[in-house]
């Protein structure tokens, strides 16, 4: 979902830093290797679901982000202010 997110505002222009699907894999790899950073396993539906209850934002990507870390009981870490207010599972 992160990385949807970011290729996303990319294409939009949003100041982002270039980024492909390649390089994100490069990064998933690495961390996986590094700390054992794995991504979750979980459906989408159930994402889609816990992400038509938040209300805190109008921005999908911001509630299916903040799904994921709910439905995969983890940790999501994330500069964001207002997902750190609105997610306890939210670190910076």
């Amino acid at each position: 979902m992160v990385m949807v997110d970011y290729l996303y505002m990319q294409k939009r222009n949003l100041n982002m830093a270039p980024f492909n699907s390649h390089e994100g894999s490069y990064v998933l790899d690495a961390l996986a290797k590094d700390i054992g950073l794995s991504v979750a396993d979980v459906s989408l539906a159930q994402i889609m679901k816990i992400a038509g209850t938040l209300t805190w934002t109008r921005d999908p990507f911001d509630r299916m982000i903040v799904a994921h870390a709910m439905v995969a009981n983890a940790a999501l870490v994330s500069k964001d202010r207002l997902i750190r207010k609105h997610c306890d599972r939210a670190i910076w």
